[in-house]
């Protein structure tokens, strides 16, 4: 390959690894997959997806969803946990999915996945699929990467999900801790064009050698 070659793969990674901070301050998302000892023995291994939880900066906010997979649902006492990095004063959650709370209470231990400073809660009865809120701080979030903060275990997030049967019951019960985190599509998706421009590139240097 000559100059301009390297010069092109060369301008390619610049341009991912600049973009890769400002698609991530803009949005992430992870998946649950390690389960406790209750899911498990219902059959649900870790690496199972359970659930996929979305964080979208929204303003100075920052807006969640946490999305079931089908099977499962989320509900009950500590139906997701997370923790903030930095500041937590003026915390606060707006825009609760109907049916749940915010409680913080702080330092709220859940199953094997450690102490949460804040957690959604259910009642007894109240399971959703859906759920969303916003969380806001005095000062406001810069990106969604201050909502994820892994505990003393590893664990930024957790969830008590229900497991169903095919006519919605529920089997069973426990919670789930987050994954490996998915990779940014908006970067993925700009490494691959760029991957798609060098391919043309090398294609129409092979034509003209030929």
């Amino acid at each position: 390959m000559n100059k301009k070659v390297w010069t092109l793969i060369a301008l390619l990674v610049c341009a991912l690894v600049a973009a890769v901070p400002r698609a991530a301050a803009d949005t992430a998302t992870y998946d649950l997959t390690i389960a406790n000892a209750a899911i498990n023995t219902a059959g649900y291994p870790d690496g199972t997806l359970f659930a996929t939880v979305t964080l979208t900066l929204n303003g100075n906010a920052i807006d969640v969803e946490v999305k079931s997979n089908p099977d499962f649902a989320i509900g009950r006492v500590s139906s997701f946990g997370f923790n903030v990095v930095g500041s937590t004063a003026g915390l606060n959650v707006g825009n609760l999915t109907s049916g749940f709370t915010f409680n913080s209470g702080g330092a709220n231990n859940v199953s094997e996945f450690g102490n949460f400073q804040f957690t959604i809660d259910g009642s007894g009865s109240t399971s959703t699929t859906d759920l969303t809120f916003t969380v806001t701080r005095t000062g406001g979030f810069s990106s969604v990467s201050q909502l994820y903060s892994p505990n003393s275990d590893g664990y930024a997030f957790e969830s008590h999900v229900l497991v169903l049967d095919s006519s919605g019951n529920i089997v069973t019960t426990g919670y789930v801790g987050n994954g490996p985190v998915t990779p940014e599509p908006a970067s993925l998706a700009l490494f691959g064009s760029g991957l798609v421009a060098l391919g043309g590139v090398l294609r129409r240097r092979k034509k003209l050698a030929a």
